[in-house]
C-alpha cells in the first residue's frame, strides 16, 4: 500500500521546497522524526522498565528511523 505525504513550512530548506521525493518511508518513522524535531528522546524508557519487571510478554522497542536527512535533501535515498 502506498500513500502520499507532504511536508511544508519555514523549516524546509529552499533547495527542497517544491520538490518531490520518491523515497520509501514508514508511518513508524514519523514518531522518531517528530520526536527528534521536538528535541525529545524517542526511546521508550517506560517500556524498557516494564520489560524488566514482566517476563511473560515484552513491549517492543520504538521502531522508527529519523527522516530529517531525507526531508532536508541531505540524503536522497531511503534509509
Amino acid at each position: 500500500i502506498k500513500s502520499a505525504a507532504f511536508v511544508s513550512g519555514g523549516y524546509l530548506p529552499l533547495k527542497v521546497r517544491g520538490t518531490i521525493s520518491h523515497t520509501i518511508m514508514h508511518v513508524a518513522d514519523w514518531y522518531t522524526t517528530f520526536s527528534i524535531l521536538a528535541n525529545v528522546d524517542p526511546y521508550d524508557y517506560q517500556a524498557e522498565l516494564a520489560n524488566e519487571q514482566v517476563t511473560a510478554y515484552q513491549l517492543p522497542p520504538v521502531d522508527g528511523l529519523n527522516l530529517i536527512p531525507i526531508i532536508n535533501g541531505i540524503n536522497l535515498t531511503s534509509p
